[in-house]
């Protein structure tokens, strides 16, 4: 599932409401996740908005897909 765009915000990785979205998982997960090292870091774009870039959102995507993950 290839995205189009260059940055995604993590309404749009997770989905709105959460668990619908290309990686299907609450918010806490999420950020459990990036935390521990699991999903690709957040790039900051302005102040108190974090964003994904979309080649880190689907290599993770790849890696989960093929069972690396």
């Amino acid at each position: 599932m290839a995205l189009k765009k260059e940055f995604m915000q993590a309404h749009e990785i997770i989905g709105d409401p959460p668990g619908t979205g290309p990686i299907p998982v609450s918010k806490p997960t999420w950020y459990k996740w990036i935390n521990s090292g699991y999903a690709p870091e957040s790039v900051k774009s302005v102040p108190r908005m974090r964003v994904w870039l979309i080649s880190d959102i689907n290599k993770f995507i790849e890696r989960i897909d093929n069972g690396e993950g």
